[in-house]
């Protein structure tokens, strides 16, 4: 007797595992990890400062899974298409608030006027965070595999 996976499992199941990727290059490759990943990181890291992949894997990880997520939501194929659509878009928004100038006025405005909890979680991101034009182009292709994979 053969077992058959759903496909809708089977696309969870990698969605699950490019969303513990993305976190295991923080955690593991790069010294600039996200402010919630800090306490997981005692004595972890292996490699490198972000550069080569540890830099741009995060943002096709991150948008790989979070695209087959959002796409198996969806109740038909072209509203799959729709939402990993958007999730790109959004992506690669976050990604150019990143670029110096857009994330010091960013990072000033949560600071002056968002609530406390989204203070502590948002600004590190717009402080710390680094534009990169890789980080665009794994962003896009984490999207577009999503975008077929939910296909």
């Amino acid at each position: 007797m053969r077992v058959r996976i759903a496909p809708n499992a089977l696309k969870s199941g990698i969605a699950g595992l490019s969303l513990l990727s993305a976190i295991s290059v923080y955690l593991f490759l790069r010294l600039d990890s996200p402010a919630l990943l800090q306490p997981f990181r005692s004595g972890l890291q292996w490699s490198m400062p972000g550069d080569g992949l540890s830099s741009c894997l995060p943002s096709f990880f991150y948008t790989l899974s979070i695209g087959i997520l959002l796409g198996i939501v969806a109740k038909n194929l072209s509203g799959a298409r729709l939402h990993c659509l958007i999730w790109i878009g959004i992506a690669l928004v976050l990604e150019l608030t990143q670029h110096a100038p857009i994330a010091a006025w960013i990072a000033g405005f949560v600071a002056d006027y968002a609530p406390w909890p989204l203070q502590q979680v948002a600004t590190p991101y717009w402080h710390r965070g680094v534009f990169d034009p890789l980080d665009l182009v794994a962003t896009i292709a984490g999207g577009m595999l999503a975008m077929t994979l939910v296909s």
